[in-house]
């Protein structure tokens, strides 16, 4: 008997039509907003993609035979690959609002993670106007909204919480181990918020937004990339295991391709969405 295989996806026509309409309704609310869509290859050159890789990344990937002697990748990433473009092919028309639509391929790191997980996002390059946080973050609450996913949990941190951590503290955060972490971060508001400034500017836009209610600042928010340098956020929704869309602030990732430029940006995770029924 053959089975269907693990780890990727085939889908019957209900599921294929239910991508169907939450990628549509996603990519008309992106260009809605100006955004662009791009496609970053499937298969990529490891030396070409090498210099925005981090660590986490690079634990992840999933290498290919092939013929030839350049090591070749599935694509383990969006933003990495769109940062290559930029600094490479687009940097003479910055700013640039650019989305993409289509899975990437890491080795699980969790028991119900798929290697093929299906993302939606959006890359907004150029702006240093910290205004653009709030853009990026409005942007991708009300796509989730959209597409019906309307009782949201947002949190919001930012790099400069993690700096008295270790790198096995930031585990231990990611994975809610307080135990060995040995003290709890806190989750609050404006307080916390204010003596980063870009931080409590964004909190203020949101406070005067419908999103006030659904947004905590959480000190031990750890982004699972390490290319993040400012604010950085993450959304729950009942019935979901993993955050539905995280993103956040990435001003140094372009500079390991050659050029210096701030960007923010988010990915919606779809996998568990089109599963549901």
């Amino acid at each position: 008997m053959s089975f269907s295989p693990v780890g990727v996806y085939e889908w019957t026509p209900q599921e294929a039509q239910r991508h169907h309409l939450i990628t549509q309704t996603l990519s008309q609310g992106f260009e809605d907003h100006g955004f662009h869509a791009v496609r970053n290859p499937v298969i990529d050159e490891l030396h070409s993609l090498s210099p925005g890789l981090d660590d986490s990344l690079r634990s992840s990937l999933i290498y290919i035979h092939h013929q030839g002697h350049t090591p070749r990748i599935l694509r383990p990433d969006h933003t990495t690959p769109i940062a290559r473009m930029v600094a490479t092919r687009l940097r003479d028309q910055l700013p640039l609002k650019l989305y993409y639509m289509a899975p990437i391929f890491r080795h699980p790191s969790n028991d119900w993670d798929a290697i093929e997980q299906f993302q939606a996002g959006c890359e907004w390059i150029g702006p240093d106007d910290r205004a653009a946080d709030w853009d990026i973050l409005h942007l991708c609450l009300s796509q989730l909204h959209r597409i019906g996913l309307t009782q949201l949990a947002v949190d919001i941190g930012h790099v400069d919480f993690l700096s008295p951590y270790s790198d096995q503290d930031k585990q231990a955060l990611l994975q809610g181990d307080y135990v060995s972490l040995g003290t709890l971060p806190q989750r609050g508001g404006m307080a916390l918020a204010a003596p980063i400034p870009e931080l409590g500017a964004l909190l203020t836009q949101v406070q005067a937004s419908k999103w006030a209610p659904n947004v905590s600042i959480f000190t031990g928010l750890v982004p699972t990339l390490s290319y993040y340098t400012g604010f950085v956020f993450s959304v729950m929704a009942p019935g979901f295991r993993s955050p539905i869309a995280t993103g956040g602030r990435y001003d140094g990732l372009m500079s390991r391709f050659g050029l210096a430029c701030p960007a923010v940006g988010f990915a919606i995770h779809l996998n568990e969405m089109i599963e549901q029924p």
